[in-house]
């Protein structure tokens, strides 16, 4: 018979598998009963989203619904809790959304809190897909006006169009950070000089509210931009105009989509080392002399091209090697390796070590959640 610490572990490997998941687990032996009832990790991931609404919305579930969050906390013990709340897939109901929010999924995330936030202490990190819901000045009373604890932040679409833009919690101990389309948060107020890696985008257009968010974390390691917008739109719909912004701790910047080249010249980097990019238009950052005097590893992620397009891309690689004058590693996918190999580009006589790297299809928001 195997040790329940081992039981224990063998099911939180299993993909998937979350507390609405334990049931079937419980019934097979006491063994594997008690693995999983002392088991912490199996009960601190804890989703509310449109599967426990679509689980507990039967009449009169409500009650059973608030027992399975309180076995949550009862079972996970003292271990940290990784909330999710997803509000994505309730936008499909229409008009009553804002109802069944209310009604289902506030006095849910009450209990989550503590009547004293009790347990706001235990939440390690917390993902809010918040979308323009109408319940989001009642979601956002109910948060902790601190969480003490929390390590990593996942804010997606957090729009105010329609209400004055809230105070969130401090995190005096954040660690990471992903916004996605959250380019009105109010933050100016709050310390973010623990956060070492934040990953800032959006599909619309990078305007100035988004500046102001990026200039609220200068003392990030690992600094990741994307946008999916016309880069010219930039000047047009946005500041106007942009000021330097010094990151003095940054050591890789990852640029996915056409940031705008007003952007990316502004940021003073004076350590940074690697750079990872997936669009043609990102070679042009590196004509900026403080960008390119400190990168060693460059990391392109180019999806594959037409035939003359990677010729000129290659061309590109081969500018970049003039003007990166320390760089020491280049990644690059397996068609832009051939496309070297055609031009003979001997970059070992440059001191360079070429890698093949896996090829991406572009970058979505499905795979910038990845990142962390």
């Amino acid at each position: 018979m195997l040790p329940f610490e081992v039981l224990g572990l063998i099911f939180h490997h299993i993909p998937r598998l979350g507390p609405f998941n334990l049931q079937p687990l419980l019934f097979v032996s006491k063994s594997w009963h008690y693995a999983v009832c002392h088991h912490s990790s199996l009960w601190s991931d804890i989703t509310l989203d449109h599967t426990i609404y679509t689980i507990f919305s039967v009449a009169n579930q409500q009650s059973r619904a608030s027992n399975y969050l309180h076995c949550c906390l009862k079972y996970s013990g003292t271990a940290p809790l990784d909330i999710i709340l997803n509000c994505r897939r309730l936008k499909e109901m229409g008009h009553q959304t804002a109802a069944v929010i209310e009604a289902q999924l506030i006095p849910l995330l009450r209990i989550l809190v503590g009547k004293e936030e009790e347990h706001s202490a235990r939440w390690r990190s917390f993902t809010w897909h918040a979308l323009r819901l109408q319940n989001f000045p009642i979601i956002h009373s109910i948060l902790p006006s601190t969480l003490p604890n929390l390590q990593t932040l996942k804010l997606l679409q957090t729009l105010f169009r329609d209400y004055p833009k809230p105070d969130f919690p401090s995190y005096p101990h954040l660690q990471t950070a992903l916004l996605y389309q959250c380019d009105q948060l109010r933050l100016h107020d709050t310390d973010y000089s623990n956060v070492v890696e934040l990953i800032l985008g959006t599909k619309f257009i990078w305007n100035s509210g988004y500046m102001d968010v990026l200039n609220a974390f200068h003392n990030v390691r690992r600094l990741t931009l994307y946008t999916m917008t016309d880069p010219r739109l930039f000047g047009r719909y946005g500041s106007g105009g942009t000021k330097e912004m010094l990151f003095p701790c940054l050591h890789t910047l990852r640029l996915y989509g056409k940031m705008p080249h007003q952007i990316v010249k502004d940021l003073r980097m004076p350590m940074l080392k690697e750079v990872e990019f997936d669009e043609v238009s990102s070679f042009d950052h590196f004509e900026c002399y403080p960008f390119a005097s400190t990168v060693q590893i460059v990391h392109i992620q180019a999806p594959r091209r037409k035939s003359n397009e990677e010729a000129l891309i290659a061309k590109k690689v081969m500018r970049l090697l003039t003007v990166v004058r320390l760089l020491q590693c280049l990644r690059v996918p397996n068609w832009l390796h051939e496309e070297l190999e055609c031009d003979r580009l001997r970059l070992e006589e440059r001191g360079v070590h070429l890698e093949v790297a896996i090829e991406k299809n572009g970058m979505t928001l499905e795979a910038l959640m990845t990142l962390i």
